[in-house]
């Protein structure tokens, strides 16, 4: 039944972007594909049942994954305004390794809605993420809307959740005066939870640039590892000392 479930999800988010993409006007485009890699490591504190805060670095690599080309820090705080809705905030430095390219700032926050389907243990979402970012040293911000669809398979069961998304760019550089279709993004991942506090992810996912003029097509290979804590005591219990 699962694999039913996410065989039909994925299909459909497929269609859904390869739609999208045949609307976009983007004149000729280029032909050049590149795989890159995003490894990540995230300490995750939740302070009270509907506030969290986090701390993650991550590494990336590009140029058919011969090359590090940015290292990135990011500090985030999230709420869970109800249990179906939540929204966060995050700032992130991005390191930038490629010669004469400045360092990034990056401010963005998000608003979420999640619902989980009982009878077929999935969780379904939607997220919007509204971005803007800034270059060391150089003058304008740019700035993103992502809009977000999702579905994950969710059973306390067991320890694997599969998920699969698929996620649209609307860019608005600091020349153009409104928001431009500029990708699209397609990802299928697998997380495994080893314990209550630590947790692992894998993932890929398929990227088309519709406005890069030196790539079309970003294949990305994702690994992730979540340390996760709790900082309020859930009744009587007590945090464990020997975690």
């Amino acid at each position: 039944m699962a694999r039913l479930i996410f065989g039909f999800s994925f299909t459909l988010l497929t269609l859904i972007c390869f739609c999208q993409n045949g609307f976009a006007q983007n004149g000729e485009k280029p032909k050049e594909k590149d795989i890159t890699s995003r490894i990540s490591a995230t300490t995750d504190f939740s302070v009270t049942k509907k506030f969290d805060f986090a701390f993650s670095q991550e590494v990336r690599l590009n140029q058919n994954l011969g090359k590090v080309n940015s290292h990135l820090t990011e500090a985030s705080v999230g709420y869970k305004v109800f249990k179906w809705l939540n929204t966060g905030l995050t700032y992130r430095f991005t390191k930038r390794f490629e010669p004469e390219a400045n360092n990034k700032h990056r401010l963005y926050g998000i608003l979420g809605v999640e619902y989980q389907f009982e009878p077929i243990k999935t969780e379904f979402g939607a997220r919007v993420r509204v971005e803007r970012e800034w270059i060391h040293d150089e003058d304008g911000v740019e700035g993103d809307i992502r809009p977000r669809i999702s579905a994950a398979y969710k059973n306390k069961n067991i320890r694997f959740e599969p998920g699969v998304s698929a996620e649209f760019f609307w860019t608005k550089k600091q020349e153009e005066t409104k928001y431009v279709y500029s990708r699209y993004r397609l990802r299928a991942g697998l997380d495994y939870k080893i314990t209550k506090h630590h947790e692992v992810s894998g993932y890929y996912a398929y990227q088309s640039e519709e406005k890069k003029k030196s790539i079309e097509v970003i294949h990305i290979i994702g690994l992730s590892y979540t340390y996760k804590l709790n900082l309020y005591k859930k009744g009587k219990k007590k945090i464990p000392s020997n975690i």
